[in-house]
């Protein structure tokens, strides 16, 4: 689908876009372009009610005792958003499995080469 054509779809399920890309908000856009790259997805609810849907998956990376925490994010647009948390990735269509988008993530985040197969990689789920 096209802009329009995703924009009239929020309009039939009554997502108010009017405030989309005012200030901090993305725009409809945005949206478009995570369902193409398939980091989301659209889902109706038992309600009729249209979501969002993400698949988040967080890294928590541990050296000597410490966590490596994000202190700040910089957009390709030279925006920032201060925050602290660990690596956070949402798990896309082609991820097989939270595994794959953890380690995507690390690869494009980090710029580290990083594969299943790397020494003292761990995967200690605390929901599967």
């Amino acid at each position: 689908p096209n802009e329009q054509a995703l924009a009239d779809l929020l309009g039939e399920h009554e997502v108010d876009t009017s405030s989309w890309g005012d200030g901090k908000a993305k725009p409809v856009a945005s949206l478009l372009r995570e369902l193409r790259e398939g980091s989301c997805s659209l889902r109706i609810d038992q309600t009729k009610k249209l979501l969002r849907w993400v698949e988040p998956v967080f890294v928590q990376i541990t050296y000597n005792g410490k966590v490596l925490v994000e202190r700040m994010k910089v957009f390709p647009n030279g925006s920032q958003r201060v925050h602290a948390t660990v690596l956070a990735e949402k798990k896309w269509r082609d991820d097989a499995t939270t595994v794959d988008a953890a380690i995507r993530g690390m690869r494009e985040e980090l710029s580290v080469e990083i594969s299943k197969e790397t020494e003292g990689l761990v995967h200690s789920p605390l929901e599967n």
